[in-house]
């Protein structure tokens, strides 16, 4: 299973545990299924907590004191925002807060670089919703999350590390590609530069037995002539066509891998 594969199980029972934390909310544990799903939560490793509208938390259940390195007794009361959010993101998570508890607004699966007391920092994946609290007859925030196992400014530190390290890799293959590209030009010009020589070559020799073939006719002289100079004309025009394509493809090539069968046709010639 990979890393995404594992995230997407891990959001998945994310969405179960808040689906059966809502219900229990709403309905106290009173059949021994109730009981054995509380239980479930306790040990799930996810964080539960919850607060009112003041952000006070009055709950702090499952995986929240071994995720932040906070008790129960140390948070219970304590405004949430203090306590382990991240400066940055208090006013938008108390607008959020709100929000879940006046308009029943859900977050899901929301990334958060949350503190612990230690001075650390934890990343959650974390889902939030409102549920109704029978003793005040209000609604509260709930939360469920998930310790992602990693940290956000590490992760971001070593992905631009592993994005420039890949950007240097794309540069030096773009100058290697270029490189091959202008090697094998020379080659296919080369190449073909020898053929055309050897054409004209034989157009000479054979243009100069035309001449002297005016002493067996004048007619049979010219006619050979014409026909020495069409026939090597012919010769170049395909000798040419052939250069163009491979140095067509040449041009087009944008990996190394595009290279490997022209060299090949060129070795072949």
């Amino acid at each position: 299973m990979t890393k995404e594969d594992l995230i997407k199980e891990n959001i998945r029972l994310n969405g179960i545990i808040c689906e059966l934390k809502s219900e229990l909310a709403s309905n106290p544990p009173k059949t021994r299924e109730d009981k054995i799903k509380l239980a479930i939560l306790d040990e799930a490793p996810y964080s539960c907590w919850a607060c009112d509208r003041n952000f006070n938390i009055i709950v702090w259940a499952g995986n929240c004191e071994k995720m932040y390195n906070i008790s129960a007794k140390e948070a219970i009361g304590k405004n949430y925002l203090d306590l382990f959010v991240d400066e940055y993101e208090r006013t938008q998570s108390e607008m959020d807060c709100l929000r879940i508890i006046d308009k029943n607004y859900r977050q899901v699966n929301f990334l958060a670089g949350d503190k612990k007391q230690n001075g650390g920092t934890v990343t959650v994946l974390t889902n939030c919703f409102r549920v109704y609290d029978e003793e005040t007859k209000d609604y509260l925030q709930a939360e469920v999350g998930l310790d992602m196992g990693f940290d956000v400014d590490t992760l971001l530190s070593n992905y631009r590390t592993w994005h420039a390290l890949m950007m240097e890799q794309v540069e030096r293959n773009k100058k290697l590609l270029e490189y091959e590209k202008r090697d094998l030009v020379d080659q296919i010009k080369q190449h073909f530069k020898k053929e055309e020589d050897e054409i004209c070559d034989a157009e000479k020799c054979n243009l100069r037995w035309a001449e002297e073939s005016k002493e067996i006719g004048g007619d049979f002289a010219k006619k050979s002539r014409e026909e020495v100079i069409s026939r090597s004309d012919a010769l170049k025009g395909e000798l040419k066509k052939r250069k163009n394509s491979l140095l067509d493809q040449v041009s087009s090539a944008t990996k190394l891998e595009d290279l490997d069968s022209i060299k090949d046709e060129v070795r072949g010639l």
